[in-house]
């Protein structure tokens, strides 16, 4: 995978394209608002699989998507997982290094972890393309980020992010685990955007958490 982790790319590129969403009139980059849509929809068309294997990933954050030459993206960072295929839920019963800012809710403060606690790390993911690799909730310390989230503090939408986008990350974000969208949907709301359909017109999928 060439190109390395989509954290560090993402970086990279806003290191060297600073505003690149605004500059794309002035300036060539590699990078565009289709390339992000582009990995949001390959990440979650990827954890569709995971989730239709019975699996839970446990650790899915933009430094453990991989990148090769022609942008197409690989999951890893699979040291977590676990298989629940004959489990509703996993509770993790041992205490050790936690990946807090992607965790859901559920998985931080009860030890948790589900596809729906997939789905909340999956929109702190859309987050961090939006924002080309901002670190979440940077201004917090681990400890005021879980106090926040606790108390139903979800961050704001990046400056560059379309509003729609951003009520996905809000979905993803339900305090309900049942609230949050399944991957299949949101691999569907995804698959629209970039075949160029406005995706406001997508949102009643998740109108039936079912």
């Amino acid at each position: 995978m060439a190109l390395g982790d989509l954290q560090t790319y993402l970086r990279r590129e806003k290191s060297n394209e600073e505003n690149t969403y605004t500059n794309l009139r002035d300036r060539v980059t590699m990078l565009s608002q289709h390339n992000c849509i582009g990995f949001s929809h390959q990440i979650s068309h990827a954890m569709e699989f995971i989730e239709g294997k019975g699996c839970v990933h446990r650790d899915l954050a933009a430094r453990n998507v991989l990148l090769n030459e022609k942008l197409v993206c690989k999951l890893s960072g699979f040291g977590l997982a676990t298989d629940v295929l004959d489990q509703r839920e996993y509770e993790k019963r041992t205490q050790g290094r936690l990946p807090v800012r992607w965790m859901a809710p559920e998985s931080i403060l009860d030890g948790v972890y589900t596809n729906k606690s997939d789905v909340w790390s999956y929109g702190i993911v859309l987050w961090e393309i939006e924002t080309l690799g901002d670190v979440p909730y940077n201004d917090m310390s681990t400890q005021e980020v879980i106090e926040s989230v606790q108390d139903g503090y979800r961050m704001p939408k990046p400056n560059t992010c379309h509003q729609d986008l951003f009520s996905t990350m809000e979905l993803c974000w339900s305090d309900n685990p049942e609230r949050r969208p399944s991957f299949q949907k949101l691999t569907k709301i995804l698959q629209a955007v970039l075949d160029g359909d406005e995706m406001t017109g997508y949102m009643h999928i998740y109108e039936d958490p079912r």
